[in-house]
């Protein structure tokens, strides 16, 4: 079986609350929305096995399926300032995908796979250095 990766579109309304506190300035990110992915799997039989209804064995896909789901995004940022010039960042990225059904294809069904419901969730650590010239 192959699995191909989402694809995913996102479109979220976002805001943001900062505080200064001398050289140190914190963030707090945060955004709902929609996002929209597809979901496809294909499969193949192995090793001179065949499909039972045609004999042959050529890759089938057995789901692919685009749904809409919420969408949720919180982000922490921090930056230290060194000088006016320089600078330090970092931030940790929560992006969550709720839950939607993806229903299989006819050849999918075929073989008995039923509708699958997946959520997607990814965590990103990020760092910056700045300097204004």
């Amino acid at each position: 079986m192959k699995a191909s990766p989402p694809r995913k579109l996102r479109c979220a309304i976002y805001t943001r609350v900062s505080t200064d506190a001398g050289r140190l300035r914190l963030r707090l990110l945060g955004g709902v929305g929609f996002a929209s992915t597809n979901f496809s799997l294909s499969a193949q039989p192995t090793g001179g096995y065949v499909w039972a209804d045609t004999g042959t064995s050529e890759n089938r896909s057995l789901v692919n399926s685009t749904q809409t789901s919420a969408m949720l995004m919180l982000r922490p940022e921090v930056d230290a300032r060194f000088t006016d010039n320089v600078g330090l960042g970092a931030s940790l990225s929560y992006i969550l995908i709720a839950s939607a059904n993806y229903g299989p294809t006819p050849a999918g069904q075929a073989v008995g796979f039923e509708s699958s419901s997946l959520s997607f969730y990814g965590i990103a650590l990020s760092g910056n250095l700045y300097v204004k010239f």
